[in-house]
């Protein structure tokens, strides 16, 4: 008797079961009220002055991440040899991380971390890659002619390179494609010290005493000549956009970066 309403009892659940599983159709209207969102979405464009394919694979979510790389090469050999540089590659750079932001400044502008860097993560929202393609329409003429990738949003810290020097030998070391980076503003603080000491430092000028005006130069090196004294002083300054583009750059018309530092927003 146990057996027969056990039994009878499982049957029972395997049925209500295969009922609340069951898909049920909705009218349009019944669409209408619900609310959902796609974790992957792909999104295509074309742009007929180029006669490119634009493919956009995209996450909806917002993920932490925390990347050390010691070297990044892409593209390394292959056709652009022919400029020149047989060992080269397109991309190369050495030392390249992504991190949360710091907390605070030290005297010299440096990033500080109430901890270790690597343990803090940049918040990224709805990450993506994206696909150029030209002559899409035929598989055998088909070709990738570039690729992105990004998010509607990074806040966090980038950096490549750890040599603080005025030649570094690490950081972006290569650069082939097309980089654009935006106007910006800072400040910097000049170190105090005497300028008119040495013997390329003459100070010339005209001096208005009595109705007369007699012009002097400065005798660096003489007695009783010290120089100006120049204290140490804040000065503002802008960086125009400025873009880059080229193969295998190695250098370009833009003060060298030694630690890049960009907040994403």
């Amino acid at each position: 008797m146990k057996k027969i309403i056990l039994n009878s009892l499982i049957v029972t659940l395997m049925g209500l079961t295969q009922q609340a599983m069951a898909m049920t159709a909705l009218d349009d209207e019944a669409l209408s009220a619900v609310d959902a969102q796609a974790l992957l979405n792909l999104e295509n464009a074309y742009d007929s002055s180029q006669g490119i394919n634009f493919h956009k694979l995209s996450i909806e979510a917002l993920m932490e991440l925390n990347i050390n790389i010691k070297t990044l090469q892409l593209g390394c050999g292959g056709t652009n040899n022919s400029i020149g540089n047989t060992n080269g590659c397109d991309i190369d750079i050495s030392n390249l991380a992504l991190s949360g932001l710091n907390t605070s400044l030290d005297d010299k502008g440096n990033p500080v971390f109430s901890g270790d860097r690597a343990n803090t993560s940049a918040s990224v929202s709805n990450p993506f890659v994206e696909f150029a393609i030209k002559n899409g329409g035929s598989a055998s003429t088909r070709e990738v002619v570039g690729f992105r990738l990004g998010a509607d949003k990074i806040v966090g810290l980038l950096t490549m390179g750890t040599d603080n020097i005025e030649n570094p030998n690490d950081g972006l070391k290569s650069f082939s494609g097309y980089m654009k980076m935006a106007q910006t503003t800072g400040e910097s603080v000049t170190k105090a010290g005497t300028f008119g000491i040495a013997n390329d430092e003459k100070i010339s000028g005209n001096l208005k005493a009595l109705g007369q005006t007699r012009t002097f130069t400065s005798k660096p090196g003489a007695d009783g000549h010290t120089g100006i004294t120049v204290p140490s002083m804040r000065v503002d300054f802008t960086m125009p956009e400025t873009v880059v583009t080229g193969q295998r750059l190695k250098s370009a018309t833009v003060s060298n970066i030694v630690l890049l530092l960009l907040r994403f927003h």
